[in-house]
């Protein structure tokens, strides 16, 4: 990861995706049929939720790259670099 707002988008992605399997042992201890129902729900959520942040995080890191590669490098005259570009 080449950003921070990149690297804590995927962090918090992974830590919600956790959470969402944590979910699993809730629903698993659950007294009725409607409490898992419920614990199902806000499992896939939080997963959603992090899907879509895993997603914001990749798109900001690939935002990153193609600002990177629209610069334009600037080469000196009196180098080899710059008889080598021609």
């Amino acid at each position: 990861m080449k950003t921070v707002k990149g690297t804590v988008l995927c962090f918090m992605s992974i830590s919600l995706a956790i959470v969402a399997l944590g979910c699993g042992n809730a629903i698993e201890n659950s007294a009725n049929g409607w409490e898992m129902l419920g614990y199902t729900f806000l499992a896939l959520a939080v997963f959603l939720v992090a899907l879509i942040l895993a997603a914001i995080g990749v798109s900001a890191e690939n935002e990153y790259m193609e600002q990177e590669s629209r610069k334009i490098k600037r080469i000196p005259h009196h180098t080899n670099e710059w008889r080598d570009a021609k």
